[in-house]
């Protein structure tokens, strides 16, 4: 079960990583006023796909979907490690942040499937001091990976951790058995998502997320960061 907790601790010490690391990647790409949008489009893509999760990890089972948002976080951070552009950081912040937030969510759920409820109250609190945790050391990891090999070695470090997380849960977590589902073909679960109103979910999600946490100036055509 300890790698759930380090599934919740990468993903909480990268978002803390790059906020130390804004400066030296404004710098690289001299591109100080867009910068921010690095942040900005991990958070935006974490928060619209997490309501997403739970659901999918229904259908498709809490180890498939924990799975797909470890590999999806390893290649955000595999973009982001060999980004040529802003643009590009940028896309491979997205791509972060929809198997960040898959990654913090799930493995909430997963704990309450394994733990018996009298328990569960204890290992959330486990994984909170593993978010804490994150929170604190991710400023101090990457400020040592850019002072001895550069700003991107602060992603290039990620893809292994969460891969090497990734293999332990195929191979050690065991979950209770989905009797509902169970003898159901993966293309009936696949059929049986609602495609169209998950991606509605989204589209607004991020509409209304864009619509309160950006200024006037950013959203209009002379402020658009992608170039």
């Amino acid at each position: 079960m300890a790698w759930l907790f380090r599934s919740q601790y990468i993903a909480s010490m990268d978002s803390t990583m790059v906020v130390t690391l804004l400066n030296r990647i404004s710098s690289d790409f001299d591109s100080q006023q867009h910068v921010s949008w690095i942040a900005t489009s991990y958070l935006l893509s974490c928060a619209a796909f997490q309501p997403l999760f739970g659901k999918l990890s229904d259908v498709m089972g809490r180890k498939v979907m924990l799975t797909v948002c470890q590999l999806v976080f390893a290649l955000g951070c595999s973009i982001c490690a060999t980004s040529q552009s802003l643009s590009m950081l940028i896309l491979g912040r997205t791509i972060t942040g929809i198997g960040g937030g898959g990654m913090q969510t799930l493995t909430s759920i997963c704990i309450s499937d394994i733990v018996s409820l009298k328990d569960r109250g204890l290992y959330q609190g486990y994984i909170s001091i593993s978010w804490q945790m994150g929170v604190i050391s991710g400023g101090l990891i990457a400020g040592i990976f850019d002072a001895i090999w550069g700003w991107k070695f602060a992603f290039w470090v990620q893809v292994p951790c969460v891969l090497t997380i990734a293999i332990l849960v195929i191979f050690f977590m065991d979950l209770p058995v989905d009797k509902k589902h169970h003898h159901i073909s993966s293309f009936e679960k696949l059929k049986g998502i609602d495609w169209f109103g998950s991606f509605l979910l989204v589209t607004s999600l991020l509409c209304v997320l864009l619509l309160f946490g950006t200024s006037r100036n950013e959203i209009t055509p002379g402020g658009s960061f992608w170039y």
